[in-house]
């Protein structure tokens, strides 16, 4: 199975790139930066005009976010996983990825993925499962942790 996500299929992704390559470039074109660029480096060959640059960036692009929110863990039947990572209808089968984190975090998802892998392994399932001391305290789980250190909650890292 491939997942083709549609990268730049959508003609204002196209333009809103070409308009931020045209910023960056008049930014870098600046005395302020002046001190700090060098001439371009390959294999930028130069696009210059519209057609250019949306051949640049349809060539050169890619993402280096990992996808979040294909696996949605959950309790109910619809869930692709269980709170424990585990993968409804195959057995002896977990996700222990950013997929299963609802929506993009504001920084790089790596930290979170590794969390999860982990948790796994020390089996401790479910959201924070590497990083908490995760107890069972009057029907809820509470962590080790103090205040200030992350955690998380659904959704966001707090």
């Amino acid at each position: 199975m491939v997942i083709d996500p549609g990268y730049l299929t959508a003609e204002a992704d196209v333009r809103r790139q070409v308009a931020g390559l045209r910023r960056a470039k008049e930014l870098f074109a600046t005395a302020a930066l002046a001190p700090f660029t060098g001439p371009p480096m390959a294999p930028y060959w130069g696009p210059e005009t519209d057609e250019e640059l949306v051949r640049w960036i349809r060539e050169r692009s890619e993402t280096l976010y990992h996808p979040v929110g294909t696996c949605r863990m959950g309790a109910d039947e619809e869930s692709v996983v269980d709170p424990s990572l585990r993968v409804r209808g195959i057995s002896a089968l977990r996700v222990a990825d950013a997929s299963v984190m609802p929506v993009i975090n504001r920084g790089h998802t790596h930290a979170h993925g590794h969390d999860r892998r982990e948790g796994r392994r020390a089996g401790r399932g479910g959201p924070g499962g590497g990083r908490a001391n995760h107890r069972r305290r009057g029907g809820r789980v509470t962590t080790g942790r103090r205040p200030g250190e992350g955690m998380w909650h659904g959704s966001h890292l707090t």
